[in-house]
């Protein structure tokens, strides 16, 4: 009796209430962007990737009521289809949303339960971070102030419609397990790693690739520094932790290598685009421009400027906030009294990771002083495959949040009343979330564009090509359910961009084709109405453009139909040779 008392107490404390807390923070700091749940945020720096994962969500459902493989569809790049093994599709998320689609139809389920996956996402990110530094300092205010500084960065909050980047909640979770498999090396310890690293892997690649990494940085320092602590149980256990993911990871993970060593696929993004995209030094310490008190307050400034081009670097999701790195820099200080020192270690390392290939101090300043980066994109094939070295950004988070609840412990230890140890952590608190404050919350709702009314009434097995500003059209085909002919920007990394349809190539570039000698324009117009014939592409739509008006002249001589709908250009192609 007495102990099932104490284990309800324990649980109410340790869990039910931080987890109670941080869903009260999330309301405030998310709320207005979550709610109501039927509406789609605009905040951030690329809202149309919601198009993306409402997609996702949708495609899951399809593919899991139809028994087919989710990592390949044949809705694009219709009619060789396409694989999303390295597409930014998590299919965790999607799982999850199964539920709220079979409970509302059309479109309302996809939203709802998006905008649960960014609310639960706030909550268990802080909840894990707070479990994570309560476990290594024993002192539950530093866990929450911890959990505030790691849950609500700018990074997650600018990010929270890119559900790839949004997926922070799992790597706490992963790095404690990690620590207690090394302190009691168990069978369930290893699994319980596992579970981890697999729930980050079907949701973020980058993210499992970042933890195998963080593991490795976390045995270098231990074999380096602490060669007594690693023992052949903890090894041995380890290995057995890498065997139960491997098993996990294994249905995507077999189609990733078959896909990752065909002759036709290039998943490599280049390192001038990791350079491009790298966040400067200076963004590090400088407020987001998102802020909605004092976002602009430093635009006048050069590179801090929002939207100077050539100050690309300033990166406002890279900033981690002055209250976070006093406190951080206040753990670093006793990182040998507190035994801390790994977490300067990581948190060192993942900085020098995220500044990207060659050291960008500010927005128009990139250095040639080469890099960590450098070096691992050259030993690491995977790397290659992002563009974005910003994206290490969580994982700095999460060290310098450890560092800093060991500073804050130290400031709280200096308090002898629990109240004014109370009201420093408020303080805290409440500093750390006004210098995160997310910007306004502008909001939409999917709907289908009149355009696409005339398409979705056809019962027909037909495709249409869709040429509109990517990723639009995905959400389009939530509606009308028609298989698309491309979407090269969208899924960049796929091989079936090889096998693109000469049609479509022509109206992509339209003044090639309207250059060529009479002949051969004659021969590829004959070509393009057996393609049309053959796969049964019944529509086109077009969007404003330079080469709207060459796009038009190409569907006159294939004999289209064109309307005008609401800005765009609707083409059905029409012939007695096509019978729908």
């Amino acid at each position: 009796m007495i102990t099932d008392q104490i284990r309800q107490g324990t649980l109410r404390q340790d869990v039910c209430l931080p987890l109670l807390f941080f869903a009260l923070i999330s309301l405030v700091m998310v709320g207005p962007h979550v709610l109501p749940p039927t509406q789609i945020t605009r905040f951030g720096y690329a809202p149309q990737d919601s198009y993306i994962f409402l997609w996702d969500f949708w495609w899951t459902k399809q593919a899991v009521l139809a028994l087919k493989n989710p990592y390949w569809t044949d809705l694009l790049f219709y009619p060789s289809g396409t694989t999303l093994t390295f597409h930014t599709y998590p299919l965790a998320y999607g799982l999850f949303s199964l539920p709220f689609q079979l409970i509302a139809k059309g479109t309302a389920g996809l939203v709802v339960a998006f905008n649960t996956v960014i609310f639960l996402s706030f909550v268990l990110s802080g909840f894990g971070a707070y479990r994570l530094a309560v476990y290594l300092t024993g002192s539950t205010p530093a866990g929450l102030l911890a959990g505030l500084m790691y849950a609500f960065i700018p990074f997650h909050l600018i990010n929270m419609v890119s559900l790839n980047l949004l997926a922070m909640e799992f790597l706490p979770f992963f790095v404690l397990a990690l620590l207690r498999l090394k302190e009691k090396p168990t069978f369930p310890a290893a699994l319980t790693a596992a579970v981890w690293l697999a729930l980050t892997y079907y949701s973020s690649l980058e993210y499992a690739l970042f933890l195998l990494l963080f593991s490795g940085i976390c045995l270098i320092y231990l074999t380096a520094c602490l060669r007594r602590e690693i023992t052949w149980s903890f090894v041995g256990f380890l290995g057995v932790a890498l065997a139960l993911f491997a098993i996990l990871a294994s249905p995507q993970l077999y189609q990733q290598i078959r896909v990752y060593f065909a002759p036709e696929f290039n998943a490599e993004m280049g390192l001038d685009q990791a350079a491009l995209w790298s966040p400067a030094l200076l963004s590090l310490f400088t407020p987001t421009r998102f802020h909605p008190i004092y976002g602009q307050a430093m635009s006048f400034a050069g590179d801090l400027s929002s939207h100077a081009r050539d100050s690309v670097g300033m990166r406002s999701e890279a900033t981690l906030g002055f209250v976070t790195w006093g406190l951080a820099i206040l753990g670093f200080l006793r990182a040998r009294e507190d035994k801390s020192v790994f977490w300067v270690f990581a948190g060192i390392c993942f900085i020098g990771l995220t500044l990207g290939p060659y050291l960008r101090v500010t927005g128009k300043w990139l250095s040639g002083i080469p890099m960590p980066y450098l070096l691992l994109h050259q030993l690491l094939p995977p790397l290659r495959a992002s563009r974005d070295p910003t994206r290490f950004i969580p994982l700095v988070a999460l060290s310098l949040s450890v560092l800093a609840a060991f500073g804050a412990r130290r400031c709280l230890a200096y308090l002898d009343r629990s109240f004014s140890r109370m009201l420093l952590t408020v303080l805290l608190g409440s500093l750390i979330l006004f210098e995160y404050l997310p910007g306004g919350a502008l909001k939409s709702k999917p709907s289908m564009h009149p355009a696409y009314r005339e398409i979705s009434q056809h019962d027909g097995d037909f495709a249409v090509m869709d040429l509109t500003r990517e990723p639009f059209g995905l959400v389009q085909q939530i509606f009308h359910g028609k298989k698309i002919t491309s979407f090269p920007k969208t899924i960049p990394r796929s091989p079936s961009h090889r096998s693109t349809l000469a049609l479509e190539r022509d109206f992509r570039s339209p003044e090639k084709f309207l250059n060529l000698e009479p002949a051969i324009r004659s021969e590829r117009l004959e070509l393009h109405k057996s393609e049309i014939d053959i796969f049964r592409i019944r529509y086109a739509v077009l969007s404003p453009s330079p080469k709207l008006e060459l796009q038009m002249k190409l569907a006159a001589l294939l004999g289209a139909r064109m309307e005008h709908v609401h800005g765009l250009v609707r083409c059905e192609f029409m012939g007695d040779r096509l019978n729908y």
